[in-house]
């Protein structure tokens, strides 16, 4: 009989063990309002998403830092309550009180925090161990911090010492686009160094302060002209390079053309030609990195000059929907970052029309190979509530494809 239960025991430990493998303490929302429970291993909700069917923690919070309680984040998620943010553990219990303005999540130890503008770092006791000096920073990577005070930047340790000197250039689109051929994305400080702009130049920075300026790489430009055929076209810029760093500006009849979206596809970018209308001749002039060649993919109410054909690809003509009539699916939610929602239909041609909050923003909208609609939320700050309307062909399934910037109500 001991054995029996025994083995009995065992086996309720491995189930409990198994659960536990499997389940994490993670956000849900209920009436705008944000919550912890155990997602279901075998449940899920319209969106395929595992269904939360009970909450451990209250939904009562207005924001929070983390999606899960983990390890990695101290087991300490950041809370908005009343206007103020503090810290609970996965009982729910306040471990650092709500009287911080902003509020970051832990990683190594401390996380950053906001008071009266000016932000610096506690422990996993609320204890201040970096001043509230700072203009901006994040949590700590690899024992450093990015921060930014006065419009400059810099890095810092867990002293609070500046193994970057706070002198170098906030980045901006075309400081980002100019220095990315130095080693990568900037803002990050990774095995041993950064990249930086200093003064219009770009550079390395690494632990010792040194700055090594890069060399300017060879550039080259692609002239494209022709008429548009429609007010405000639109056009694939498809390259062997790689085109969201490579390309260095587009340029629409001399000017600086700003609304260049990379796709998920990180050869492909997507260019609105706003401003254009039905008659106007245009010039396009690329500025790439050298060695690069772009193509340009579905070019929606643009016509290129004779003896530009091969470098355009044609789009199969749309399917003609329109007998089949439309139907609307409502999404509504609350913006939890600056990021994208994505809509999958069935064709790029199914989704007719985009309405948020009232607004049609269906010109600003792009397809993809698979990710069928990307929707920006740059507009938005989190905790913006939000309702979207997707008009389709009828009988036409749109779900969420990556509901990454938003927390969709259930």
């Amino acid at each position: 009989m001991k054995k029996q239960i025994i083995i009995l025991s065992l086996i309720i430990l491995s189930t409990v063990s198994g659960i536990a493998q499997q389940s994490t303490l993670t956000r849900t929302m209920v009436n705008r309002k944000y919550g912890f429970g155990y997602p279901s291993l075998t449940k899920k909700d319209k969106m395929g998403y595992p269904l939360i069917e009970a909450l451990t923690i209250p939904a009562i919070y207005d924001e929070t830092t983390n999606v899960t309680f983990s390890d990695e984040y101290e087991n300490l998620i950041g809370v908005k309550l009343n206007g103020k943010w503090g810290y609970i553990d996965p009982t729910g219990a306040t471990k650092i009180p709500f009287k911080y303005d902003e509020a970051g999540y832990f990683h190594e130890g401390i996380a950053p925090v906001i008071i009266g503008g000016k932000c610096g770092f506690i422990n996993k006791s609320g204890t201040l161990v970096i001043p509230l000096k700072y203009d901006y920073a994040t949590s700590f990577t690899d024992g450093v911090a990015y921060v930014e005070l006065g419009g400059k930047i810099g890095f810092i340790n867990k002293t609070g010492v500046a193994i970057v000197p706070i002198k170098y250039d906030k980045q901006t689109d075309p400081v980002y686009q100019k220095c990315y051929h130095c080693g990568g994305a900037m803002n990050s400080f990774k095995d041993g160094k950064a990249v930086v702009a200093l003064g219009g130049k770009c550079g390395i920075v690494d632990a010792k302060g040194t700055f090594t300026e890069c060399k300017d790489e060879a550039l080259e430009t692609i002239t494209l002209t022709g008429v548009a055929k429609k007010a405000n076209p639109s056009i694939w810029i498809k390259g062997s390079c790689q085109t969201n760093q490579d390309i260095r500006t587009v340029t629409i009849n001399g000017t600086t053309h700003n609304e260049v979206k990379a796709n998920y596809d990180n050869q492909t970018m997507f260019c609105f030609m706003n401003g254009l209308k039905a008659g106007d001749k245009f010039t396009i002039q690329i500025i790439h990195a050298k060695g690069c060649t772009y193509v340009f993919k579905q070019p929606d109410g643009l016509e290129f000059d004779p003896g530009q054909d091969n470098l355009m690809y044609k789009a199969p003509v749309p399917v003609n929907t329109d007998a089949l009539g439309v139907e609307t699916t409502t999404f509504k939610g609350t913006v939890n970052a600056h990021s994208l929602v994505t809509f999958l239909a069935n064709d790029v041609h199914d989704i007719k029309k985009i309405i948020l909050n009232d607004d049609d923003i269906s010109s600003k909208l792009y397809p993809s190979k698979k990710l069928i609609v990307n929707l920006g939320l740059n507009g938005f700050k989190r905790g913006d509530h939000i309702t979207i309307k997707v008009v389709h062909v009828k009988g036409t399934t749109i779900t969420l494809g990556d509901p990454s910037g938003i927390d969709i109500e259930k």
